[in-house]
């Protein structure tokens, strides 16, 4: 007789009194019996440990206490954790009823799980987002093929606490999870897709995919040159390079569409240069020619 998994669930936290006991009741209330919950809190001054004290004796492990930010409090977590499967929940979202028996029946022997999310917004909005096309290969190039969504994305605990420093890189704030799956799905790609959803993404104006988009990119860009000088990943080298230059083009028109001056042409020229297949699709050619203040009415 199989032995059912268990599910380890790492809650990074900082200042989500509003939201985190939602977060946590979603995951405590799931009917599945084998799991274990682990919050790991960055030194919150809200409400948030008050209400950490009130499961006391319900969750795992939990402690609050600074930390270098979100990855390094995920890979404290990974540390403690036991169980066989494991994601983390950001302490602003929620699992959906009956997400982690659904996660447990359709692991078997692959290496991972894949489900939909839905965002979601204040005001009522709702988005389905499903993972597709995730390889290493995929998540370098990143084409409209490949998606990931990091709530539904659900992975073997020995695998990762085996190669935590490596993987789950401490100085990155916005990519690190980009940067676990590369490394994760080069060894380990044997994926199940789920069709139903599993978790809700909460966007609101304190988080970090609201507040900070415009960062990732930078992040993403520090984690395509680490893999592209690893020799484990030669073979990904011309798909990194491609994958630089579309990054480098893209921050670089943010900054001349952030300045209060016309771009010169020289500038145009030079942005022009790092890529010119991502200038050349429709939305960004009519960018560049909003930099140059030109009429195209």
């Amino acid at each position: 007789m199989t032995t059912a998994p268990t599910i380890s669930i790492i809650m990074p936290s900082l200042n989500q009194g509003p939201f985190i006991r939602e977060a946590i009741e979603s995951i405590l209330g799931q009917s599945y019996p084998h799991k274990e919950l682990i919050v790991i809190d960055g030194g919150s001054t809200d409400a948030t440990l008050d209400i950490l004290s009130e499961f006391q004796g319900k969750l795992a492990y939990w402690t609050s206490e600074p930390d270098a930010g979100q990855a390094e409090a995920i890979a404290k977590g990974l540390r403690r954790s036991r169980g066989d499967i494991v994601n983390w929940i950001n302490s602003d979202d929620v699992l959906i009823d009956g997400a982690l028996t659904r996660i447990a029946e359709a692991f078997g022997d692959a290496d991972a799980v894949a489900a939909p999310v839905i965002d979601f917004t204040m005001d009522g909005q709702e988005k389905l987002r499903s993972s597709r096309g995730l390889s290493a290969r995929g998540l370098i190039e990143m084409h409209r093929s490949t998606r990931f969504q990091q709530p539904g994305i659900w992975l073997r605990r020995t695998t990762l606490q085996a190669h935590l420093d490596e993987w789950l890189p401490a100085d990155l704030r916005y990519a690190f999870d980009l940067a676990l799956y590369i490394n994760y799905f080069h060894w380990h790609p044997r994926i199940v897709y789920l069709q139903d959803p599993i978790a809700r993404f909460r966007l609101h104006a304190g988080s970090k995919s609201v507040k900070e988009k415009s960062k990732f990119e930078s992040d993403y860009m520090a984690v395509i040159e680490r893999i592209s000088s690893d020799p484990d990943f030669s073979c990904y080298l011309p798909s990194c390079r491609r994958r630089i230059k579309q990054l480098k083009f893209r921050i670089k028109l943010r900054e001349l569409e952030e300045r209060d001056t016309a771009a010169s042409l020289s500038s145009l020229a030079s942005l022009i240069w790092l890529h010119p297949a991502s200038f050349l699709r429709g939305r960004n050619i009519m960018r560049v020619l909003k930099l140059c203040q030109l009429d195209i009415s």
